[in-house]
C-alpha cells in the first residue's frame, strides 16, 4: 500500500510538472492559452520532465502561436527550443537534449522565419508561412521572389531606397534567392506609377512616395541600376516599359513614360556598342531601338501640343503603339494587318493608333494643330500623311449626324481631306465611307462615290501591276464593282427622280410617284448586286402595283387619265435608264413581267430566268428575226408552264363529291360578312382586276415591246423613225403623240393579246393559274388607256401577226389577256384586229362582251375542274348558257366544293341570266335558296347585286313574277340580318371592326334595298340599323 501510494504521488507530481511547463510556454490549444511565456521557468520544467513528455508539451504550444500569427511568441518558443539543445547546467554539464540536432535545426529555422514573418506583418504584407520552409522548391522559390518584390513596394513607403535595398538583400540572402532580385524589384518600383486603382484619386497618394518626384526617382533608379550587369539592366528596364504601358492609371503621365524610355534607350545604346556587326541579333536590336525612339518622339510631340490640357483631357499615350514584342531578340514581321484610313470605324477588332486621339480630334477646330499632329505624329505611328485629317473628318461627320445637323458640302470637307492622302486605296476607302454618311440620293453622295470609284480603279491597277496575291487582286476588283454598283444606283436614282420635273402633273401624281420611288429604292438596296435592269424592273413592278391598287380603291379611285399619267411618268423614267444603258430594254422587261402575271397572276414570285442570264441583261436577241404573237410570249423552255394535267382534277380533293356536312364548309369559306374580299369569288375578282391593270401599266408605253421590222416607214415623215427617242416623243404635242408610234403600239397590243385569247390549241383547266373576272369593269372605248390613239391601217401587214400553231394557253390566261386588251385598246381597234386577223367570222357590236363572258365562264369551269363542252372560245361564246347551267346543276348542283361553293353558284347565276330572253327562273330560285341555306353572306350579296345590275329583276317585275322578287327580297333581308348581327356581336364583344369595311358593306346593302324591283321592308331595316 505504501508503494501504491508512492506511485500515485509520482504521477501527480509528473502531471503537475507538465501542466506547469505548458503554462510557462503560454498554453496549448487543448487548454488555457495565456500567451505569456516565462523562458527560465519553462526550461526548468521541461528539463525535469521525461524527454518525450517534455517534447509533447513543447510541440503542443506551437500551433496556437503560429495560428494566431503571434510572431513574438513564436520567436520566444523557437529560442527556448534552441536553448534546450545547446544549454548547460551551472556545473557545465550539457542538457540532456544535446543530441536532438534535428530538433535544434528546426527551432533555428522557425526563429529565422519568425523574424521575417514579424517584418512582413509590420509592413502589412500577406504571406503563406508554409512557403518559408520550402525555399528549395522551385515553385516556392518563385513565390519567395514575389514576396521580395512585395516587401520592396511596402517598405519603400516608409524607408529610403538604400534601406529598402539592404532589407531586401538580407531577405534574399537569407532564403537563397537571386542576388539581383532585390535590385530588380527596387528598379521596378521606382519606375512604376504612384497612382494605382487603390490610391486614386491622386490626393490619396502618400506624401512619402519617392516616385512623386521624378528627378529624385530618376537619380535613385540610375544609382540602383549600377548594382546590376548591363544585360540585367536591359531586361528589367524593358519590363518597366511594358508594365508602365499596361498601367491605365498613368496613361497620360507623359513625363514618367519619357523618363523610363530614356533610361531604357541609354541601356540599349550601351548594349549595342558591345555588339559586333556580325551579330545576328543586331537587326533585332536596331528594330527595338526604333520602337523606343518613336515612342520618345511621340511623347515629345504630345507634351508640347497638350501641355495646357488637364490630365483627363489628354489623349492616352499607351494605346498609340502596339505592345513591345515578348522576345526582343526576334525580328518582327511587317505582314500584320494594320488599320487603314478608317481605322476602327472599318474593323473594330484591328489595332488603331489614332483611336486615343478621337476625343481630342472631335473637339479640335484649329487646322494648324491638326496639321502639326498629322505631319509630326503620323510618321512616328507609321501611318501615311493625311490620316489625322481624315480621322478628324470622320469624327466631325459622326458628331453632326448624331445631333441631327446637315453635313457640309463635299467640296468643303471631303475633297480637301482626300487631297492630303497619297494612297489611292486610302482615298477610295475614305470617299466610300463619306458617301454612306450623306443623305441618300444627294449630289454630295454621288460626288463621294465618283471619287471613290476613280481611286478604287487606280488602286486595283496598282495591285495588279505589282503582282500581289490573287486574293488581294480579287478584293480590289470586288471593291471597284461594289462602288461602281452603288454609284450607278445613285446616279440612276437621281435620274428617275428628275423625270418628275418634265411632267406637269398634280400633287396627287407627284405624291404617288414619290411613294413608288421610296418603295423601289428600299427593294433595290436590299439586293447585293445592283443593275439598271433591276431598277427598271422594280419601277414597273411597284409602279404598276401602286397604280392598280389606287384605281381599285373605293376611297382613292384613281381615274383613267390619272392612271395613264402615272404610267407615262414611270415609263419615262424607265426609258431614261434605257437611253443611258444601251443594253437595257424596257420592252423586254415589260414582256417578262406580262408573261409571268398573265400565266400565274401577281401573287406568285416573279421568275428571274431572264435576269439570271449572262451578265444579268434583258438584252434582245436575234433582232433581225421577226417574232409572231405566240413565240414572242412563250419561249420553248416555258411551254411547260401552260400545259395543264387534267388528271390532277380527278383526285378526291378537287372533284365535286357529296359531303354530308355541307354547312360546315360555309363558315370557313366566308367567315365574315363585313370584311371585303373574304369570299373566294371576291378575292379572285380583285386579283384578276389588279393583274389586268398591272399588265396594262407595264406594257402600255414600253418602247420596243413589239418588234417593228415588219412595219413600213416613210422616210419623209420624222414621226416614223424607229430610233426616235422616247423622252422626246412624250414631249410632243397631243396631236403628234396620238399618231403613228402609239397608234401602232395599240394595234400590236390588240394583235398579241387577242391571239392568246383565241388560241385554238389550248387546255381546258389549270391548277397554277387562278381565274378572275370582274363584271364591274366597263369595256367602253372611252375608258381604254390608249383611247386617244389614231390608227393607220396602211402600216399593218395582213399576215404579220397571224399564227396557226399557238402554244397551250389555259383559259385563265385567255381571260386575263381579254381583260388586258379591253383595258389597253379602244373598242374599234379590237374589232379591227378581230377582222383583219380572221379570228372570228362575224363581227357585231357586242362581240367583245360575248367573248369576254365566254372566257370568264371557261376560266371558272377550268378552275373548278368541271368539264367544258368545247375548247374553242368561239364555239363556247355561241352555246346556250342557260342550258349549260342546267346541265351543270343536274350533275353537280346541290353539293359543296371545298371553299368554292359560293363561286360555283355565282357562276350558275351568271350563266342563268346572261340571256335575258331565256332565263331559267326555276334555276334562279334554286341558286338563291342554296346560297341562303349555306349561309354564304358575301356570295349572297354578290348574287343580289348581279340580279339587280343585270336587269333580271326588272324583267321579272314586267312579267309579274312575284316569287322571283320575293326570293331576292328574302335574300337581301338575310344579308341584312347577318351583317347587323355581326356588327352587334363585335360591339358587344369589344372586337374592332374597320369603319370603312362596315360603311362599304352597308352602302351596298342600302343600294339593294332602294332598288325598285326589290321587295324589302325599308322602314324595318332603318329602324333596326338605328337601334343598333
Amino acid at each position: 500500500s505504501i508503494t501504491g501510494t508512492h506511485l500515485f504521488d509520482s504521477e501527480i507530481v509528473a502531471n503537475s510538472k507538465a501542466l506547469s511547463a505548458g503554462r510557462s510556454l503560454g498554453g496549448t490549444d487543448a487548454g488555457l492559452t495565456s500567451g505569456n511565456i516565462d523562458s527560465l521557468l519553462s526550461v526548468s520544467f521541461l528539463l525535469h520532465l521525461p524527454k518525450e513528455s517534455a517534447f509533447q508539451v513543447y510541440q503542443a504550444s506551437l500551433p496556437s502561436a503560429i495560428g494566431n500569427r503571434d510572431c513574438s511568441r513564436i520567436l520566444a518558443l523557437a529560442s527556448i527550443g534552441a536553448y534546450l539543445g545547446i544549454g548547460t547546467y551551472s556545473s557545465g554539464v550539457h542538457f540532456s537534449w544535446r543530441k536532438q540536432r534535428r530538433f535544434v535545426d528546426q527551432c533555428n529555422d522557425l526563429f529565422r522565419n519568425a523574424i521575417w514573418w514579424k517584418i512582413f506583418s509590420s509592413y502589412d504584407l500577406s504571406f503563406d508561412p508554409s512557403v518559408f520552409s520550402k525555399s528549395s522548391d522551385p515553385t516556392a522559390k518563385e513565390t519567395m521572389q514575389s514576396y521580395c518584390e512585395q516587401l520592396v513596394r511596402k517598405a519603400a513607403n516608409k524607408l529610403g531606397p538604400n534601406s529598402v535595398l539592404r532589407l531586401a538583400r538580407k531577405f534574399s540572402s537569407t532564403f537563397g534567392l537571386d542576388k539581383y532580385c532585390p535590385v530588380s524589384a527596387l528598379v521596378k518600383f521606382l519606375l512604376s506609377s504612384p497612382v494605382t486603382p487603390e490610391s486614386m484619386p491622386a490626393s490619396n497618394i502618400s506624401n512619402h512616395d519617392i516616385r512623386c518626384n521624378l528627378i529624385i526617382t530618376e537619380d535613385e533608379a540610375r544609382s540602383v541600376l549600377l548594382c546590376m550587369p548591363m544585360l540585367n539592366q536591359v531586361k528589367v528596364l524593358r519590363k518597366c516599359v511594358l508594365n508602365l504601358e499596361r498601367d491605365e492609371c498613368c496613361a497620360t503621365d507623359y513625363d514618367r513614360h519619357a523618363m523610363v524610355l530614356l533610361l531604357y534607350r541609354e541601356c540599349l545604346v550601351k548594349l549595342g556598342a558591345c555588339m559586333k556587326k556580325s551579330d545576328a541579333r543586331r537587326r533585332a536590336h536596331i528594330e527595338e531601338m526604333g520602337r523606343i525612339e518613336r515612342r520618345q518622339d511621340a511623347l515629345v510631340i504630345l507634351s508640347s501640343i497638350f501641355d495646357n490640357y488637364s490630365s483627363s483631357e489628354r489623349p492616352v499615350y499607351n494605346k498609340m503603339f502596339e505592345p513591345l514584342p515578348e522576345d526582343p531578340s526576334l525580328l518582327s514581321h511587317n505582314n500584320s494587318h494594320r488599320a487603314g484610313v478608317l481605322g476602327s470605324f472599318a474593323h473594330s477588332n484591328t489595332f488603331d493608333s489614332l483611336a486615343p486621339l478621337h476625343d481630342v480630334l472631335e473637339k479640335m477646330s484649329s487646322s494648324e494643330i491638326l496639321g502639326a499632329l498629322d505631319i509630326s505624329l503620323c510618321p512616328l505611328l507609321q501611318l501615311p500623311r493625311g490620316y489625322v485629317h481624315s480621322r478628324s473628318l470622320i469624327l466631325r461627320l459622326n458628331k453632326l449626324i448624331s445631333i441631327g445637323e446637315d453635313l457640309p458640302p463635299f467640296e468643303d470637307v471631303v475633297a480637301p481631306v482626300a487631297k492630303k492622302l497619297a494612297s489611292a486605296d486610302d482615298k477610295a476607302d475614305l470617299a466610300w465611307w463619306c458617301s454612306q454618311q450623306y443623305s441618300m440620293g444627294s449630289s454630295d453622295q454621288l460626288k463621294c462615290l465618283d471619287l471613290a470609284y476613280t481611286n478604287a480603279t487606280l488602286a486595283s491597277d496598282e495591285v495588279e501591276s505589282v503582282g500581289h496575291r490573287s486574293d488581294e487582286e480579287r478584293a480590289a476588283l470586288d471593291r471597284v464593282q461594289r462602288i461602281d454598283s452603288a454609284r450607278a444606283g445613285l446616279s440612276d436614282k437621281i435620274l428617275v427622280e428628275e423625270v418628275l420635273n418634265r411632267h406637269d402633273v398634280n400633287t396627287k401624281m407627284k405624291s404617288l410617284y414619290n411613294e413608288i420611288l421610296c418603295v423601289v429604292q428600299t427593294a433595290v438596296n436590299a439586293t447585293e448586286n445592283y443593275s439598271p435592269e433591276l431598277l427598271v424592273r422594280e419601277l414597273l413592278i411597284h409602279g404598276s402595283l401602286s397604280a392598280a391598287v389606287s384605281a381599285l380603291d373605293e376611297c382613292d379611285n384613281l381615274s383613267t387619265p390619272g392612271f395613264r399619267s402615272l404610267a407615262l411618268i414611270v415609263h419615262d423614267a424607265c426609258q431614261s435608264l434605257a437611253d443611258k444603258y444601251s443594253h437595257v430594254s424596257v420592252g423586254k422587261i415589260a414582256r417578262h413581267l406580262m408573261r409571268q402575271w398573265l400565266a400565274h397572276g401577281d401573287e406568285s414570285k416573279i421568275s428571274d430566268d431572264i435576269e439570271c442570264s449572262k451578265n444579268h441583261k434583258y438584252s434582245e436577241t436575234n433582232e433581225g428575226e421577226p417574232m409572231n404573237a405566240s413565240t414572242r410570249l412563250e419561249d420553248i423552255e416555258e411551254a411547260s408552264e401552260f400545259v395543264i394535267d387534267m388528271k390532277m382534277f380527278n383526285s378526291s380533293e378537287q372533284s365535286w363529291t357529296n359531303d354530308s356536312n355541307k354547312n360546315s364548309l360555309s363558315t370557313s369559306e366566308e367567315p365574315s360578312s363585313m370584311k371585303p374580299f373574304s369570299s373566294s369569288k371576291e378575292q379572285y375578282d380583285q386579283m384578276n382586276s389588279r393583274v389586268a391593270l398591272r399588265i396594262a401599266f407595264v406594257t402600255c408605253f414600253a418602247k420596243d415591246y413589239h418588234r417593228q421590222n415588219d412595219i413600213s416607214s416613210d422616210d419623209d415623215d420624222e414621226n416614223t423613225d424607229n430610233n426616235i427617242s422616247f423622252n422626246k416623243s412624250i414631249l410632243k404635242t397631243k396631236k403628234q403623240r396620238a399618231g403613228l408610234f402609239e397608234g401602232d403600239l395599240a394595234m400590236h397590243h390588240a394583235q398579241e393579246l387577242l391571239n392568246i385569247v383565241f388560241a385554238r390549241e389550248g387546255n381546258t383547266s389549270t391548277s397554277s393559274c387562278r381565274p378572275l373576272f370582274d363584271e364591274s369593269v366597263s369595256f367602253d372605248s372611252n375608258n381604254s388607256i390608249l383611247s386617244t390613239i389614231q390608227e393607220e391601217r396602211s402600216f399593218i401587214k395582213d399576215d404579220s401577226r397571224v399564227t396557226n400553231k399557238a402554244k397551250s394557253f389555259s383559259f385563265a390566261m385567255r381571260n386575263r389577256a381579254m381583260r388586258v386588251a379591253s383595258i389597253l385598246c379602244p373598242h374599234d381597234v379590237l374589232l379591227r384586229v378581230l377582222t383583219e386577223e380572221g379570228l372570228v367570222s362575224k363581227i357585231a357590236d357586242d362581240v367583245i362582251i360575248k367573248f369576254t363572258f365566254a372566257s370568264f365562264v371557261a376560266s371558272e369551269i377550268e378552275a373548278m375542274g368541271l368539264p367544258l363542252p368545247h375548247s374553242d372560245l368561239v364555239q363556247l361564246s355561241s352555246m346556250n348558257y342557260s342550258s349549260f347551267a342546267r346541265t351543270i346543276w343536274r350533275h353537280h348542283g346541290g353539293v359543296s366544293s371545298r371553299s368554292l361553293s359560293g363561286r360555283f353558284y355565282l357562276l350558275l347565276l351568271n350563266l342563268c341570266i346572261i340571256n335575258q330572253l331565256s332565263i331559267d327562273w326555276e334555276l334562279f330560285v334554286s341558286i338563291f335558296s342554296e346560297l341562303k341555306r349555306l349561309e354564304l353572306p358575301r356570295s349572297l350579296l354578290l348574287a343580289c347585286e348581279c340580279a339587280v345590275q343585270s336587269n333580271a329583276l326588272e324583267l321579272a317585275a314586267s312579267e309579274e313574277r312575284a316569287g322571283i322578287l320575293s326570293c331576292v327580297g328574302d335574300a337581301v333581308n338575310t344579308i341584312s340580318s347577318i351583317v347587323i348581327n355581326e356588327i352587334t356581336s363585335s360591339i358587344e364583344g369589344g372586337n374592332e371592326q374597320s369603319v370603312q369595311d362596315c360603311l362599304s358593306t352597308l352602302h351596298r346593302i342600302a343600294s339593294l334595298i332602294i332598288a325598285e324591283p326589290v321587295q324589302v321592308d325599308r322602314i324595318s331595316f332603318m329602324n333596326t340599323y338605328m337601334a343598333m
